[in-house]
């Protein structure tokens, strides 16, 4: 599904959402957890197809507009944090929004939607890792004057935080999808997620985590979890 390995974000798309991630953070060291994401946690929640098209979107990596150049019908920019495709030929100079540029949806759903959910999905993952080292003598915290390690309670209520951020941006990134029905750009994506394999209003009890033969349903229409009170 990522044949390329190409991490679809990076540091500097984490830090506004998570400030907690250093913008100095190596790329390396962070980018391992975006392709983990990617893979582990993007296509249990988007159809397949949707996947495929954002990625290739990405790898074509639309250019900021330019006002010294003509456009062709079809040319796809970024000009004022929004994404545009060119309707018809465009002259020099004729800037978006107007008549002739209309809204490229699947990127500006993957700039507006999709990287601050994937920011979650990647911080979920490197948080239990951040501050620690694994070397041929064991494990090891980072020291540095002046600064004092978090403590295991801190950290998971970070962790629990930020759990509860990523939670709200996929609810909201599904939304979205609902109300435009599923179609970006005149392409109509199948749910092909998870969770379309749970059947709806079927009931179920757990037990752990505090809570003990509680029931709830999964709502198909919604995509939600139903608990019952």
């Amino acid at each position: 599904m990522f044949p390329n390995n190409k991490a679809w974000i990076s540091v500097v798309d984490i830090t506004p959402f998570f400030a907690v991630l250093s913008p100095n953070t190596p790329t390396a060291q962070i980018e391992q957890q975006v392709i983990l994401a990617q893979t582990l946690d993007v296509k249990n929640e988007l159809p397949k197809e949707l996947i495929e098209d954002i990625n290739n979107a990405i790898l074509a990596n639309p250019q900021q507009y330019r006002t010294n150049r003509t456009y062709v019908e079809g040319d796809k920019v970024f000009y004022n944090g929004v994404y545009y495709i060119a309707l018809d030929n465009i002259a020099v100079n004729e800037a978006p929004p107007s008549a002739d540029w209309g809204d490229y949806e699947l990127m500006n759903f993957y700039n507006v939607f999709v990287k601050r959910w994937l920011a979650g999905c990647t911080m979920k993952r490197y948080m239990p890792y951040l501050g620690l080292h694994g070397t041929q003598w064991g494990l090891e915290q980072f020291q540095q004057e002046g600064f004092g390690q978090v403590s295991d309670k801190r950290r998971a209520e970070l962790l629990n935080s930020i759990a509860g951020q990523t939670s709200a941006y996929a609810n909201e990134m599904i939304n979205y999808l609902n109300d435009v029905n599923w179609t970006l750009d005149g392409v109509v994506y199948e749910r092909e997620t998870l969770c379309k394999q749970v059947k709806s209003k079927l009931p179920f009890s757990i037990i752990g985590a505090g809570v003990k033969n509680r029931k709830y349903y999964f709502d198909e229409n919604n995509r939600r979890i139903i608990w019952e009170q």
